[in-house]
């Protein structure tokens, strides 16, 4: 065997060792920040922090609910509603938004904050349809309404 080939090979076994250790190198597990880690069925952590200084994370959580604000909203002022977010307690970061769904009218309605209770969050709406009225009367209004729970 000449050593044009003897090289050849040697290059292509050091090629493929080293692509062997860079995949061991760089593919490492998710190391929790404390808690249970659950590999297999799922991915289970009790918390997750991102970043060094970062707050962590103990639930992350999804839905819809029906947004319901029976009392009228003076027209260019804010007013209150109401959505079931079960799971959510006081204190907890509750993100709300209105369905694509929802109608013209009913998108002149902005959620401008929240509050979180157990299982309920107020959600404060500003009224831009330029009226005085209650925003659970209006056609399309609150119906699947997404949220989403940080705690």
């Amino acid at each position: 065997m000449n050593n044009t080939l003897k090289f050849g090979f040697i290059g292509l076994a050091g090629v493929i060792i080293g692509v062997i250790a860079f995949g061991f190198f760089f593919n490492k597990p998710v190391k929790p920040i404390g808690g249970t880690t659950t590999y297999g069925g799922g991915l289970l952590l009790t918390d997750l922090q991102v970043g060094s200084s970062g707050t962590a994370l103990t639930l992350v959580k999804s839905g819809t609910c029906s947004l319901v604000a029976d009392t009228s909203i003076t027209a260019t002022s804010t007013g209150t509603g109401t959505c079931v977010t079960t799971g959510s307690l006081a204190g907890d970061v509750v993100m709300v938004s209105l369905a694509t769904t929802t109608t013209k009218l009913s998108a002149q309605y902005i959620i401008i904050g929240t509050v979180a209770t157990t299982d309920s969050t107020t959600v404060r709406l500003l009224n831009l349809t330029g009226a005085n009225a209650v925003p659970s009367a209006t056609n399309g209004f609150g119906s699947s309404t997404q949220y989403q729970v940080f705690r």
